[in-house]
């Protein structure tokens, strides 16, 4: 017995409408074996009062070490660090440079999963940690330079003598000069006595 054209239609509109229904059925399947992420820190949306030290993600299942990337750009899109991410079971980390600045990061991320299809994804997070200011060094820590006064009693110190140097100079003059004095008269009086000796001498012979 043949089928009427009529019915081999719906017949072939039936299989193909089976064949439609378990391609969407594992396709479904396949996207839900793909590995999510659980949560992160700093968090989507968060705001953080002091700067960050990493960006770490937690997923379902343990994400494979191959060509994981985690990029932080600032609102202007400079990246901030060039550092490859830790893979570690079901965790990735990127390591931070201390000090994050101050404003809106985002986080761009891509993992290959455990079933082996690559996951990426990306969130913001916002650090409000106060600003660090350097104190300069005041004037007062500069050496004094020394004033008119100093330099006036410096001078005069080194180029004037003192009195009592004045006073030994004189005195040393004074002694020369009494010496020579009492020299002087010894020869004067010396010179007496031989001439009276003479004169004696004279008369006595006279």
């Amino acid at each position: 017995m043949s089928m009427s054209p009529r019915a081999l239609n719906l017949r072939a509109l039936a299989v193909s409408a089976v064949a439609l229904f378990l391609g969407l059925t594992l396709h479904a399947s396949a996207a839900q074996a793909h590995d999510v992420l659980l949560s992160s820190a700093p968090a989507d949306g968060e705001t953080l009062s002091a700067a960050p030290t990493e960006v770490r993600l937690a997923f379902n299942n343990d994400i494979l070490d191959l060509n994981a990337a985690i990029v932080l750009t600032d609102a202007e899109g400079t990246v901030l660090t060039e550092e490859a991410p830790v893979v570690d079971g079901t965790e990735v980390a990127l390591p931070l440079p201390d000090g994050v600045p101050a404003g809106v990061w985002t986080v761009t991320w891509r993992v290959v999963s455990s079933d082996g299809h690559p996951i990426s994804g990306a969130y913001e997070f916002t650090v409000d940690a106060p600003v660090v200011t350097t104190v300069e060094p005041t004037d007062s820590t500069e050496p004094l330079e020394p004033t008119d006064s100093d330099t006036t009693a410096t001078g005069t110190s080194e180029s004037e003598p003192s009195d009592s140097a004045s006073a030994v100079e004189t005195g040393d003059d004074g002694s020369e000069s009494g010496v020579g004095r009492i020299v002087a008269f010894v020869v004067v009086a010396i010179a007496v006595v031989g001439a009276v000796a003479a004169g004696i001498v004279r008369r006595s012979r006279s």
